[in-house]
């Protein structure tokens, strides 16, 4: 029966009937100078809160007013057949909702049988409240939703976020992996050399206190391959050995290697082509010796002892040499060949020597 007389409710959204319910009590109050019973206004909900119906509705239960009241005062009514079902009724209410049941909700359950699920059913629907709380109902109602849309708009957020930052992070894992490593080292090298690259093969040689020059380089690569060393295989016996054993010549000069120099953001191995020098030391029986280097280097050399001159590239080099002999102050220009060192060590012997000249002079006459 209910739901026959309601079908009107169900046209218009919760808010216009919550609206349109607050304006009947309010002009039931002002006409009838009084709120609503609850009869009344379950008389007004079935009638849709007709306006017009309201007089007609506070007319007809004038009478009947007591009787009203004298039902609800009752909490549960003793009878034989029914009032063991009303009992029935109001204890699994209690045991339900943990409260007993309202005047209201008992009627509203008597009318509907006492069945529990029902009755609190309809009665949530049924049962007049003031205009306020349908106001607080409805707010309650749509704040709750607000805020599970808001959640639920934040957590896609994340999500996106997430996903993305994901992905991100893949792709500059991937693109390190590919631009990073031993293997990438050795194969730009490789690939400067073949394309005669120099200024590039210089610049992958230098460090920050031992720079090199395009013809340095190219001086380098020549004497590699003067000693029968193709650089391509040459690194690839220095990846496959457990321990990365730099590239040898005969000599046991170590030329050639693979050289670890940290890691980028603490994960992705970098490494650099080294090429191992010559230790170079002079020894000479010349006064007051001094050799000029290319880089317009002096220095001075001890007489009857070695002097280290440092470190030089594996390459020739040409050095200026100036000492004071019997015959005055000479100038020579001496030339490193790395061909004659051995373990990276080059020992250069400068020493003056006198030899005497013999000659017959003949008569002619």
């Amino acid at each position: 029966m209910f739901l026959k007389r309601g079908i009107f409710f169900f046209t218009r959204t919760k808010k216009e009937m919550v609206r349109h319910a607050k304006k009947w009590v309010e002009l039931f109050e002002k006409v009838i100078g009084r709120k609503p019973s609850p009869e009344e206004f379950q008389a007004g909900k079935e009638s849709g809160f007709d306006f017009k119906q309201i007089k007609t509705i506070a007319g007809g239960l004038v009478d009947s007013e007591k009787v009203v009241e004298e039902k609800i005062k009752v909490t549960i009514p003793e009878e034989t057949d029914s009032g063991l079902v009303s009992k029935q009724w109001a204890e699994d209410f209690e045991r339900t909702y943990g409260r007993k049941p309202s005047p209201e909700e008992f009627l509203q359950a008597k009318v509907q049988g006492f069945v529990l699920e029902d009755s609190m059913g309809k009665l949530e629907s049924t049962t007049p409240m003031s205009s306020t709380e349908i106001l607080v109902s409805s707010s309650d109602s749509d704040k709750a939703h607000k805020k599970t849309k808001k959640l639920s708009k934040k957590k896609l957020i994340f999500s996106i976020l997430f996903v993305l930052l994901a992905l991100s992070l893949g792709a500059t894992y991937f693109y390190f992996q590919r631009t990073t490593g031993i293997e990438v080292t050795a194969k730009e090298f490789v690939a400067e050399v073949d394309k005669k690259d120099y200024r590039q093969v210089a610049e992958r040689l230098s460090t920050d206190t031992d720079k090199w020059t395009k013809e340095d380089a190219k001086l380098f690569v020549s004497h590699l391959e003067e000693q029968g060393i193709d650089v391509k295989v040459a690194l690839d016996q220095v990846l496959e050995s457990a321990t990365q054993e730099p590239v040898k010549d005969q000599a046991g000069n170590l030329l050639l290697g693979l050289e670890k120099t940290g890691k980028l953001f603490g994960i992705f191995s970098q490494y650099r082509v080294v090429a191992y020098p010559i230790q170079v030391q002079v020894e000479t029986n010349l006064n007051e010796a001094k050799l000029t280097t290319a880089n317009n280097k002096v220095v001075a050399l001890k007489k009857d002892a070695k002097t280290d001159l440092g470190a030089f590239h594996f390459i020739n080099r040409e050095l200026t040499l100036e000492a004071k002999t019997d015959v005055g102050t000479v100038s020579t220009k001496l030339q490193i060949d790395p061909r004659q060192a051995q373990n990276n060590q080059l020992l250069l012997k400068l020493n003056s020597e006198k030899e005497n000249w013999k000659s017959n002079f003949q008569n002619k006459w």
